[in-house]
């Protein structure tokens, strides 16, 4: 297959793959808000504004605090993660060669990402009190992180050759 169709086809491909990254991204925000918006109705029908002395003395907890870093940590990695697959999937689209320093480092980002989202899952769960499920996202971002690696020794090798000639 030549050179043409091969980048034809990534780039549809990458087109498919960027709508369905935004299409997934949007669906899990709309889940979240929409559990936002049931337990806010609930807990308000169910007594939540009512004024509790003792409630209103107590301090929050380390187990709260680190809650609530761990919960706004996991969404700075979401998108993190989101924007890394975006510019991975653009970059394989826009350049005629994989082997350049900004797939490299968007493979890199995006392996990262993956790993750390499912640590601060686990932390979340740890500190929420839940049993700790554990998937197989970090696995993944193992995997994507290794073919950084490759995509940077062929970077390296495509610079050598593009000096030798």
């Amino acid at each position: 297959m030549d050179n043409e169709k091969l980048m034809a086809k990534i780039r549809r491909v990458g087109k498919i793959s960027i709508a369905g990254i935004i299409l997934y991204f949007v669906y899990v925000v709309a889940g979240a808000v929409h559990g936002a918006k049931n337990t806010f109705v609930d807990g308000f029908r169910e007594g939540w504004n009512d004024y509790d002395p003792e409630a209103a003395d107590a301090a929050l907890t380390a187990s709260d605090i680190l809650g609530i870093i761990s919960a706004f940590l996991m969404i700075g990695i979401i998108i993190f993660t989101v924007k890394s697959a975006i510019q991975l999937v653009l970059g394989l689209s826009k350049n005629t060669s994989p082997f350049c320093e900004k797939i490299s480092r968007s493979t890199r980002d995006l392996g990262i990402g993956l790993i750390l989202s499912e640590l601060i899952s686990a932390v979340l769960m740890v500190v929420s009190k839940m049993p700790v499920d554990i998937g197989f996202s970090w696995l993944a971002g193992v995997i994507f992180y290794a073919f950084s690696l490759i995509f940077r020794y062929g970077t390296e090798l495509q610079r050598e050759a593009d000096e030798t000639l």
